[in-house]
């Protein structure tokens, strides 16, 4: 098992006397909102709120002596009891990460021998993410295999075009919202009367009120929209796209004339 730090220092737990044994990844917890319906004492569902996810892993500690053992217990309490949330990562899952943080105490036990015990970290985003962005490399000599294990790179998705109709895929299992997860778009061209941006497959909308010149770049990045670096959220239409689990098709268009150099999307997807 891998510990990324929010820094991006990657650490594996082998280097503190550990072996992961096994771990439990949960459905997410649900909580249904419902209402007793008449005399029938049927019942009808208002809504259904996604809570929580914990996650247990199980180590084994191997230490040589007492003396071993005792150091051994403070570096592992170091660390996995963070002020701050960081990612933990399967080696058998390797194209993914789950934004954890520490759910309750641990102990280590204190012995010599080989003994195991459990610890559990609570996501603090439910969903995992890909650990690759569809912008960087797949680094294949560091044991990511893009973003899940059935791409086939023969036919890799592409998320740069130069044409105003295209196809985003959303190779997740879930809806990329960029109110809350990692969603980047960039536009390249001359809009001299704005632009609109829509996805016909979640029925989004964006629209920028500006002009943008060819060099200028605008980027939809969450819920910014940053012209040549400067925010202009004000000039918009103040909405984000979502992206569908699967093929996402999309219409760039103006009100006037326009050019297209080119539009890319970065995007990290999300596994329930």
């Amino acid at each position: 098992m891998i510990i990324e730090k929010k820094d991006g220092t990657r650490i594996d737990v082998s280097e503190y006397n550990l072996k992961r044994l096994n771990h439990i990844i949960p459905s997410i917890s649900v909580s249904n909102q419902s209402e007793v319906i008449g005399s029938t004492r049927g019942t009808s569902y208002i809504a259904t709120d996604f809570i929580e996810r914990v996650i247990t892993v199980t180590f084994l500690c191997d230490v040589y002596d007492i003396e071993d053992y005792y150091l051994t217990r403070d570096r592992i309490n170091d660390l996995f009891v963070q002020d701050d949330y960081y990612y933990i990562i399967f080696k058998n899952e390797a194209y993914k990460r789950y934004k954890v943080r520490l759910n309750k105490e641990f102990v280590v036990p204190p012995t010599t021998r080989l003994q195991s015990f459990d610890v559990e970290f609570v996501c603090v985003d439910l969903y995992a993410e890909s650990i690759s962005s569809t912008q960087v490399d797949k680094l294949w000599d560091s044991g990511i295999f893009g973003w899940n294990n059935t791409i086939n790179w023969d036919e890799t998705p592409r998320y740069s075009f130069f044409t105003t109709e295209f196809t985003v895929q959303n190779i997740g299992t879930a809806i990329i919202d960029p109110r809350v997860s990692f969603a980047q778009v960039t536009i390249n061209g001359n809009f001299p009367s704005g632009l609109r941006l829509r996805n016909t497959t979640t029925g989004d909308t964006y629209e920028f009120y500006g002009s943008v010149s060819t060099g200028q770049l605008l980027v939809l990045d969450g819920v910014r929209t940053l012209r040549a670096g400067i925010n202009q959220f004000s000039l918009t239409n103040r909405r984000v796209i979502r992206y569908a689990p699967g093929p996402n098709n999309f219409i760039l268009e103006s009100d006037g004339p326009f050019d297209l150099t080119g539009i890319s999307f970065n995007l990290r997807f999300l596994y329930k």
